[in-house]
């Protein structure tokens, strides 16, 4: 069962229950965005999960009012939603071509795509699957600025190629936040070693890390680093009060990463 509510050009879509969400009542629903042109369609599960209905009820349609899409249940952990699905988010891209900022959370999936209009993309798994993550890396968004991934929860840490970051076709993005990493220093020293672009200016890494060898990283690749404005890192939690500052001092960019999370939080999509 789907409950709809419908507000200022907001869509909110509620599935109920246990079990799959048959196909009629999934192709019925994108009908009614196609009639009813919202700017915005947020999915939520509680807790029947559209899977791969979702992803079959979109062939065919063209949703062009939509400008945000949301997959997310705000009152659950992200534990809590790793089961949820929306089949692949590459057959909403397809479907929407103006959208310009997704949040999904869940069992994600994806197969390589372009999209126009993307501006934003926050991804949210526990944990996110290395398939979604190559995919991504084979993705044309030509308008990306903003890419959000939070790796793991509850699950084991997350590791990430740097390439996913680098092999990504997004000429304009310049804000990235990857949370849940399972080795800090690994991944800023990939990245370091292949070559920050210069086009970036934000770049969080959040997870576990151990302060020597951040230190040494820092001092180490310390160029690389000057085009960003902020090198967002999790210092206050995990690291003494003088390797804060010794980080800090190493490159003016460094700071803590504190507050940043809110980029994986429901309040970051309030205002879509």
């Amino acid at each position: 069962m789907a409950e709809i509510e419908e507000k200022d050009g907001r869509l909110t879509i509620t599935f109920r229950g246990e079990g799959p969400v048959p196909d009629e009542d999934c192709a019925a629903l994108v009908g009614r965005i196609a009639r009813d042109a919202p700017r915005r369609v947020q999915l939520v599960c509680d807790f029947a999960s559209p899977g791969g209905t979702w992803t079959r009820a979109l062939v065919g349609h063209s949703l062009p009012s939509l400008r945000a899409f949301i997959f997310d249940t705000f009152f659950q952990t992200l534990t809590r939603q790793r089961e949820n699905s929306i089949g692949d988010l590459a057959a909403v891209l397809a479907a929407s071509p103006e959208l310009e900022r997704v949040f999904a959370a869940g069992a994600l999936e994806l197969t390589p795509c372009t999209h126009a209009s993307l501006r934003q993309l926050h991804a949210l798994g526990d944990p996110i699957s290395e398939s979604f993550l190559h995919a991504l890396a084979k993705c044309e968004l030509p308008q990306l600025e903003r890419l959000v991934l939070q790796l793991s929860s509850d699950a084991e840490p997350g590791r990430m190629d740097a390439v996913t970051l680098l092999s990504l076709s997004a000429p304009r993005l310049r804000e990235i936040y990857v949370g849940g990493l399972g080795d800090v220093t690994s991944a800023l020293e990939a990245l370091a070693k292949k070559g920050i672009p210069k086009g970036w200016k934000e770049l969080a890494l959040v997870g576990d890390l151990d302060e020597d060898e951040l230190l040494e990283t820092l001092e180490k690749h310390r160029s690389a680093f000057g085009s960003l404005d902020v090198l967002a890192l999790p210092l206050e939690d995990l690291m003494s009060t003088d390797g804060q500052e010794t980080a800090k001092g190493l490159a003016k960019c460094v700071q803590d990463s504190e507050g940043l999370s809110e980029k994986t939080l429901p309040a970051i999509y309030a205002d879509w």
